[in-house]
C-alpha cells in the first residue's frame, strides 16, 4: 500500500513534460475526491457475482471459473480482507503519491547530477538518496495505514455488514458487534477490547516510530 505509491511518484516525477505531467497527477488524484460510500458501492458492484465486470471477466471471458464455483468476493473467509485490501489501495494510491511527490520537490536535483557523475547506478540513487529523503514520509503513511486498517469498520459495514462470519471481523468490528448487536449486548467486554486493542495500536506505532528512527 505505502511502496507501489512511491514507485508511481518516482516515475511521475521523472515526466519532464509538465502538462503530461499535471494530467497523471489529476487522474491519480480522481480515486481519492471521490466520498467513501460510493467508493464501496462501486467495488460492491464490481465484486458482484451477477453483474460485476471482475466475475464476468473471470467466467465469460478467461474462464477461470463457471458459474456454480464462481468467487464470493466479500461474502468469503478467505478473499473478504484482500478485497477489502484491494479497494482501500486503490481508493489511497493518488492520495499516497501525492505525499511522496511533495517530498521529492524538496531533494536537491544537484544531488542526483552529483550521484550520476560519481557512477553511481539507478538502484544505488534511487536508495541513497530518494528512499532515504522519503523515509519520514514513508513512516507517516504507514502509521496512517496501520491506524486505518487496524480500525476499519465503515467499509466492512457498507460492504456487506455483519452477514459475513466471524473469522473476516476487524477488532472494531467485533468490538462493535459484541456492543451494540441486538441480543448479545455486552459494552463492559467490549470496552476491554476497545482498550486493548488502542493499546496494541500504541504499542505498534510506538515500534515503528523507532523502526524508523535516524541511526546517522
Amino acid at each position: 500500500m505505502v511502496f507501489l505509491p512511491m514507485v508511481t511518484a518516482v516515475l511521475v516525477d521523472r515526466v519532464r513534460n509538465q502538462k503530461l505531467a499535471t494530467t497523471y497527477r489529476l487522474i491519480l488524484l480522481i480515486p481519492a475526491m471521490i466520498p467513501g460510500p460510493l467508493i464501496f458501492i462501486l467495488w460492491v458492484w464490481m465484486y458482484s457475482n451477477g453483474i460485476g465486470p471482475i466475475n464476468y471477466v473471470l467466467v465469460d471471458v478467461l474462464h477461470v471459473y463457471d458459474l456454480q464455483n464462481q468467487p464470493t468476493w466479500l461474502g468469503s473467509t478467505n478473499t473478504t480482507f484482500l478485497s477489502l485490501a484491494l479497494m482501500e489501495w486503490w481508493w489511497g494510491l493518488g492520495f499516497h503519491t501525492m505525499f511522496y511527490l511533495a517530498g521529492l520537490s524538496t531533494i536537491p536535483k544537484e544531488l542526483y547530477e552529483s550521484a550520476r557523475v560519481d557512477g553511481a547506478s539507478e538502484w544505488r540513487i534511487f536508495w541513497k538518496i530518494t528512499f532515504a529523503r522519503l523515509r519520514p514520509i514513508l513512516l507517516v503513511l504507514v502509521v496512517l495505514r496501520f491506524g486505518t486498517a487496524y480500525a476499519l469498520i465503515d467499509e466492512y459495514i457498507l460492504t456487506g455488514g455483519f452477514d459475513r462470519s466471524k473469522p473476516t471481523y476487524t477488532w472494531t468490528v467485533y468490538m462493535w458487534d459484541t456492543a451494540f448487536q441486538v441480543g448479545d449486548q455486552n459494552r463492559g467486554y467490549a470496552a476491554a477490547i476497545g482498550w486493548i486493542g488502542t493499546i496494541g495500536m500504541l504499542a505498534v506505532v510506538l515500534w515503528l516510530f523507532y523502526a524508523f528512527r535516524n541511526k546517522d
